[in-house]
């Protein structure tokens, strides 16, 4: 037995002989403890027993058991704690036996000693140490933990300034981690990983972020991170760089020697960390920094040295300079308070208001600034962006810039860049000024307070913006409101007290950068832009903090959360105000006791909280004064102030901040409606006219003329076409680096897409089609963003790598917007179709990497940069693309201008009309009939590109013989307008037409966004699906009529139509269509065009019908079109002639694109008005009308149009539209009318029925005559007879009643008049009236006829209702009114009628006045000129005119002497004489 276990059985023998006291409630307690310390005893012997088995030398150990000792050996130290604990007690209640207890606890204690130590020292030598990964390490680890304490506690959390990959932040950053974390062998390395990755952010994050957080990975996370940035060369030279490139200090400041002494100091202290010997650098450092001291100070110091008895060191120099700026900072606060005290009798300056705009940090563009003449650009200068919108202007003019792109040498009117991006007016966006703005600035020119902040010109998706906008000045000194308020810390309770300004159109609290600072306040990141005067976009509150605000005039506190900002503003007001003039009340408490005083301002309280501090008071101190408010924070006082010694100020003052979303990426839903309108217009068929090119375009074909060359392989060598010299890019690096670290981010979560993004550049690479760059930045260059697309369904490429050439650079230019797009120089994808549908042998191909092949010239390389590294530990590269870059403006005119001009060259002119008219960018789809002829063209399209470099890949053929493999199986060929559509695809085994669905049945309810992104998923250039297509396009414009927004539900009928839709579409996966629409060896071609119209759409579909020597028919469908008709009402006979002139253009367009002859063309109609349209002379009709029949007839001949059955006129499928699930078995539209394919004798007759004069409406009539003003010899009743309506209506009641019994003698009526008889009786009049009135109006409606544009009744909608009575349409018709009221019963004012129910009416309402005696008419009458009528109804009435007369009136005499005494306002008399009475200010107000 071990010594050990001797001590413990001695132990249990002792613990046995220790006497029992009697039973009591501290022995119960003892018995209790000792249970436990004996339950301990049994512990220590287990665990002894196990720690025993790891020193037996034959066995091995792995990580896992040494873990597990680890985490036993933990639980072990706790359990020594408790024993301490319950020995403790014990000894408390058994103090008699105190000597036995202590020597338990010696020999417990001894066994815990010995078994910790034995564990500790095994531990140590099978755990690996901690590797040093630099020198640089073991220098700075001076705070290491020592293994001798280790002690169990929880570990407390440990906060250490964030690292974003900032090389001078390093350092400090290692240090501080290595001290407090690394090194400290308590915290696991995979807590450690945890601590690590809470204090990364940004680029460093970025290194470490592809390794899982474990403890395996620790050491290599912090082993990247040490090899990424602790590289000592670069650091040293980060450090001088920055020692030797500070601002000089532009004046005597104290704030900046100060900052010049913390910045060359910190500076020195981390370059005497890497080791460089600065102690011996003084003179040098001197030297350095009296380079950028102003002259006094460079004075100063010269005078100071010859003081000092010895040669001046680093440390004199320095104290120097915080004495001297000591100084500095006295004498300006003591001038300050000086000029505050005599302000009244110092002679005034012109006042200027603040604007919170922030400026611009110096670019890093070598170019000299024409404004500021730094070196930058005057994009970049932080002086130019700093001023208003009205004063750039300014600027520019007097600097001779142009005003659109802000260089020098020519005018804006020569200038060949495009115009402002956000109002298309030719400025610079620099010089935009927003039209929300109310105020004129032309007479104004506001000045601003900068502060140096970088400039983010461009917003990015997902990010706020703040906005300030102006608000005019008057000319007298403007007050505004501010505060003295007590600012605390929430966490610690420090606090401030200082001054705040009240600014009501702020959307956000605003506190600056020093008040955080002072207030030691915990901040969170942010993302928002800050938008000054003249849409400056400035990216410069990154920080947001709570603070608690309190007042110190009553209880109220509130917690705001704050943007922070390096400054708000400069000192309010501008200068100190003498106020001698301002009568304030002496019983109130002012927010702000010094509000007159200039003093700086640290807080903006805004919109947030700033109405719920206001309280209803106020006080006006008079004329051109300010206006006093009660506040929770005491009064305010803000408005003008008039002062006949200062000077009117021209500038502004602007305080609002307003956070909107901007999206990006992103179309707004304005833009969408007004695009949405264009939707159901038709898709643009090829214009017949010659095209004209822009004078761009002309200029751009001339360039590429001259510039291009070939080299000795024949490859094309172009340079890119600018409209302008490249110097107008700003800086373009930081945004192309910014997206690179958002693809490295997406890298990091689908290693696969890395991989395939690297095996690209390296494919680039190897061609030579990109190379590095020499110099990281070059001058005059551009980075293009570039991120991947991922495309399964494409044989060829499965990633596309997007280049963004539209990336905005911070002078407001992309390298798209200097460059020239080019003509359209190849055929429409309309055409192309039309003849690969004509031959009988087809064949397709597509030209390898073709805008690849073509080089960039070496003076525009530095136009196509692109930031690439393989590894995220790498540093960046600069690559240049020496090719045409997809993705750029110019790219698709430069490689097709090539291709044409290659088939420009060849001498058969056959092989050159295919390959600069069937080539669609660089997919070929040419054919022939003709086998041979096939492969004839083949070869010699391949000879002609191959001279270009240009190679043909990837054939597809109906052939297969023809091609290289001869394969009998080839892929599908799908053509579509993106990867988002449906393509129409070919197969070219089978030789049909199919269009591959993807649709899905989607639970959510369908938006009017999603309906209009799953119609536009249907690519079908040739409208073979019209039927199919037309109706989403109804239902996105019965959304657009009935005004639903973008996001809001549809309806259910909607939806109900769209189900049925989506539901159907599933069966057009089944549709197989014929491409050939020809027979073969046709030896006549006809084209027949249909055209028909419904209420909601109008359509035009062409067939071919060709007949062989045997003559064998075949008819089949070639192109079609659908159109929704119009939001506006219009006629059926206007849609059909819409059709008409959309069939006539769709024909005209085809009969150019194909390459066969057709002999005849047809066009075929079912409405009898829009033929005989066609047969009239068109400058007799309507103007809608002529116009439209002109071009059909320029397109067409009469003797072309023919009449056609409804029931056989296959256009009538397209203008209402057919579920899919019924096309694919609809003969009429696949294969058109029966009769075709038959003789034309059985064709439809071309007589047909037409219009008579009364049916031919749309034609010119000189006069319209509305109304009859004499009365109609065969009228019923003569209303002139009649003085009162009373008695005509019952009048005529009984007339109705003779003949309602004569007609109906079984129940006939009798006795007094009804309501509903008297109803009738008046109803009927007005009949009679309008038979009178509107007798043509009533012929026309009443035929379904549509009203002359120069009826006076057109405006009001009229109809005639189930009565035959004209009654008004109106806009009530969804109102809860009845339907009397909503459409009441036209009449006019020279009806005797009309006079007579006016004239009664007015004794009803007891002699209204007109007003009212109109309203109560047209509540079932419409009386045209009514309101006449009214005023003479009332004017003629005899008692009305007798109450409205006036009585004389006589003049009062003069004033008695005795009531003349001079008295003051407000005096009282009494017996002690006048005295005066005092009014509070409430009173006053009162009287």
């Amino acid at each position: 037995m071990s010594h050990t276990s001797e001590r413990s059985s001695k132990l249990q023998v002792e613990s046995a002989k220790i006497p029992v006291p009697s039973v009591s409630v501290s022995n119960l307690n003892i018995k209790d403890l000792c249970t436990k310390r004996s339950s301990i005893k049994g512990r220590i012997t287990k665990y002894k027993n196990y720690l025993n088995t790891f020193f037996d030398p034959s066995k091995t150990f792995s990580s896992t058991d040494i873990s597990i000792l680890n985490q036993r050996f933990q639980r072990f130290e706790e359990l020594c704690t408790t024993f301490d604990d319950i020995q403790s007690e014990i000894e408390l209640f058994n103090s008699s036996n105190l000597d036995s207890e202590l020597d338990i606890r010696d020999e417990m204690e001894l066994d815990f000693s010995t078994l910790i130590a034995r564990t500790r020292v095994f531990l140590d030598a099978n755990q690996p140490h901690e590797n040093n990964f630099s020198s640089a390490h073991s220098e700075s680890n001076s705070c290491q933990h020592s293994n001798d304490n280790h002690v169990g506690f929880k570990l407390p959390v440990i906060k250490i300034n964030n690292f974003n990959g900032t090389y001078f932040k390093w350092l400090e950053f290692r240090d501080t981690f290595m001290s407090l974390i690394h090194n400290n062998n308590k915290i696991e390395d995979v807590h450690k990983f945890h601590y690590l990755n809470s204090y990364l952010e940004g680029e460093a994050a970025l290194v470490i972020s592809n390794l899982e957080v474990s403890s395996a990975n620790y050491k290599e996370a912090w082993h990247l991170l040490c090899e990424r940035y602790n590289n000592e060369d670069q650091l040293i030279d980060y450090h001088f760089d920055s020692l030797l490139n500070f601002q000089n200090a532009p004046r005597e400041s104290s704030k900046a020697l100060k900052f010049i002494i913390d910045h060359v100091s910190k500076n020195l202290r981390a370059l005497n960390t890497l080791g460089e010997p600065i102690a011996h650098w003084d003179s040098l450092i001197i030297r350095l920094v009296l380079a950028k001291l102003d002259n006094s100070s460079k004075f100063k110091w010269q005078e100071h040295r010859k003081v000092l008895n010895a040669k001046p060191s680093l440390k004199d120099f320095f104290q120097f300079l915080k004495n001297r700026a000591d100084i500095i900072e006295s004498v300006r606060v003591n001038k300050v308070e000086h000029h505050s005290n005599n302000s009244s009798n110092s002679k005034p300056e012109k006042s200027h208001a603040k604007a919170f705009a922030v400026s611009a940090a110096p670019g890093s563009s070598a170019a000299a600034c024409v404004f500021c003449g730094g070196s930058h650009r005057i994009y970049d200068c932080s002086t130019f962006l700093a001023k208003s919108v009205e004063d750039r202007k300014t600027e520019a003019v007097r600097l001779k810039l142009c005003i659109n792109c802000l260089r020098k040498g020519h005018s804006s009117r020569q200038c060949r860049l495009g115009p402002c991006t956000i109002c298309k007016k030719y400025h610079n966006g620099l010089l935009h000024r927003q039209n929300t703005q109310t105020v004129n600035v032309a007479n104004v020119q506001p000045s601003t307070s900068v502060t140096d902040v970088e400039v983010q010109q461009d917003s990015c998706d997902g990010t706020n913006n703040v906005v300030n906008n102006m608000s005019l000045l008057t000319n007298n000194c403007m007050l505004l409101s501010t505060a003295i308020v007590d600012i605390y810390n929430p966490v610690s309770k420090k606090h401030f007290t200082v001054r705040a300004l009240l600014d009501s159109g702020s959307q956000c609290s605003l506190i600056t950068d020093r008040l955080k600072n002072k207030l030691q306040l915990t901040s969170q990141p942010t993302s928002v832009d800050i938008i000054g005067v003249g849409n400056m976009t400035l990216s410069n509150a990154v920080q947001r903090c709570t603070i608690h605000v309190k007042s110190k005039h009553s209880n109220y506190d509130v917690n705001i959360t704050c943007l922070v900002l390096p400054h708000i503003s400069g000192s309010i007001p501008n200068k100190s105000i003498d106020i001698s003039q301002i009568k304030l009340p002496s019983n109130i408490k002012l927010a702000d006791p010094t509000f007159n005083i200039s003093a700086p301002i640290d807080l903006l309280i805004g919109t947030d909280i700033f109405w719920s501090i206001i309280e209803s008071t106020q006080i006006s101190l008079g004329p051109n004064q300010p206006i006093m408010r009660k506040t929770k924070l005491g009064w305010i006082l803000a408005g003008p102030l008039f002062s006949r010694n200062q000077i009117k100020s021209k500038s502004v003052q602007c305080n609002h901040v307003n956070f909107t979303c901007t999206s990006s990426n992103c179309i707004s839903n304005k833009s969408l409606n007004e695009r949405l309108t264009d939707f159901w217009k038709l898709e643009q068929i090829p214009s017949s006219s010659v095209v004209v090119n822009t004078e761009e375009e002309i200029q751009c074909e001339k360039d590429f003329v001259t510039n291009t060359f070939r080299s000795q392989d024949g490859r094309f060598n172009v340079k890119l076409p600018l409209l302008s010299q490249p110097d107008c890019l700003g800086d373009s690096y930081k945004k192309a680096k910014r997206q690179f670290f958002t693809l490295e981010k997406r890298f990091s979560k689908n290693p696969m897409l890395k991989q395939m993004y690297c095996d690209f550049i390296k494919e680039y690479s190897d061609l030579g089609h990109l190379s590095p760059s020499c110099i990281l930045v070059p001058e005059h260059s551009y980075f293009i963003p570039h991120h991947a697309v991922l495309k399964p369904t494409s044989e060829s490429t499965k990633l596309r790598v997007v280049f963004n050439g539209s990336a905005k650079t911070s002078s407001g230019f992309s390298i798209n917007d200097i460059q020239m797009t080019g003509p359209h120089i190849q055929d429409s994808l309309f055409n192309i179709l039309l003849r690969f549908r004509q031959h009988t042998y087809v064949l397709s191909g597509d030209v390898e990497k073709m805008y690849r092949q073509v080089q960039v010239q070496e003076c525009h390389r530095n136009l196509q940069m692109i930031i690439w590294r393989d590894h995220d530990a790498d540093p960046l590269k600069s690559l240049r693309l020496n090719t045409v870059t997809y993705g750029l403006k110019s790219s698709s005119f430069l490689s097709t201008r090539c291709l044409w001009q290659l088939g420009d060259e060849c001498s058969d002119s056959k092989i050159k009309n295919i390959i600069q008219n069937d080539f669609l960018v660089d997919d070929l789809l040419t054919g022939s009939d003709c086998a041979d002829e096939l492969l004839h063209i083949k070869l010699s399209v391949e000879n002609a590109l191959s001279k270009g470099c240009f190679y043909l890949r990837k054939y597809r053929s109906n052939l297969p013989n023809i091609l290289p493999d001869n394969s009998s199986t080839q892929s599908k060929l799908i053509l579509s307008s993106s990867s988002h559509t449906l393509g129409v695809g070919w197969d070219p085994n089978d030789d049909y037409i199919h269009f591959p669905n993807s649709y899905e049945n989607n639970t959510d309810k369908p938006t009017k966004r999603s309906i209009l992104s799953d119609t536009c998923k249907v690519f079908d250039p040739l409208g073979l699906l019209s039927p199919l297509t037309i109706k989403p396009k109804i239902l996105i414009q019965k959304l657009w009529v009935q005004k639903i927004d973008w996001d809001e539900p549809a309806p259910y009928d909607i939806c109900k139509s769209w189900y049925s839709f989506i539901e159907n579409m599933k069966h057009l996966y089944t549709l197989r269509i014929p491409r050939h629409t020809l027979c073969r060896f046709p030896v006549q071609i006809e084209m027949h065009c249909f055209c028909d119209a419904s209420q909601s759409a109008y359509a035009a579909c062409i067939y071919l019908r060709s007949v062989d020597r045997q003559g064998n028919v075949i008819v089949r469908l070639q192109c079609a079109k659908a159109r929704v008709a119009s939001v506006k009402p219009t006629t059926i006979p206007r849609l059909e002639l819409c059709a008409c002139l959309l069939g006539a253009q769709l024909a005209d367009a085809l009969c150019r694109a194909l390459r066969c002859v057709i002999q005849r063309r047809m066009f075929w109609t079912d409405s009898s008005i829009a033929l005989t349209w066609l047969a009239s002379r068109y400058d007799k009709l309507e103007t809608f009308v002529a116009n439209r029949v002109g071009t059909i007839l320029e397109l067409t001949q009469v003797s072309d149009w023919r009449h056609v059955p409804t029931a056989s006129n296959p256009a009538d499928l397209a203008s209402r539209g057919v579920d899919a699930d019924k096309i694919n078995n609809l003969s009429l539209w696949w294969n058109g009318p029966t009769f075709l394919t038959e003789p034309e004798s059985f064709w439809p007759s071309r007589q047909f029925k037409k219009c008579t004069d009364i049916d031919f409406p749309e034609i010119n009539v000189n006069n319209i005559v509305t109304q009859d003003n004499g009365i109609n010899k065969q009228q019923l009743i003569d209303f002139n007879r009649y003085s009162n309506l009373k008695f005509l209506q019952r009048s005529f009641a009984y007339v109705l009643r003779f003949i309602f019994n004569c007609r109906n003698s079984q129940i006939r009526k009798s006795g007094i008049l009804q309501p509903e008889e008297l109803s009738a009786s008046f109803v009927s009049l007005v009949r009679l009236a309008q038979q009178e009135l509107f007798s043509r109006e009533i012929a026309i409606l009443s035929s379904k006829g549509i009203l002359s544009s120069k009826s006076p009744l057109l405006c009001l909608n009229p109809f005639i209702d189930e009565n035959y009575v004209l009654r008004v349409g109106g806009r009530l018709e969804s109102s809860c009114y009845s339907f009397e009221k909503r459409h009441p019963m036209l009449l006019h004012k020279k009806h005797r009628l009309t006079k007579l129910l006016f004239e009664q009416e007015h004794l009803r309402l007891l002699h209204a006045g007109p007003q009212l005696l109109l309203s109560s008419v047209r509540d079932f009458v419409w009386p045209i000129a009514g309101r006449d009528l009214a005023r003479t109804t009332a004017r003629h009435c005899v008692v009305c005119r007798r109450a409205s007369g006036k009585t004389l009136t006589p003049m009062m005499g003069a004033l008695p002497p005795q009531r003349m005494p001079s008295y003051y306002p407000y005096a009282v008399l009494s017996p002690a004489g006048e005295s005066q009475l005092k009014f509070s200010a409430i009173m006053a107000e009162t009287f």
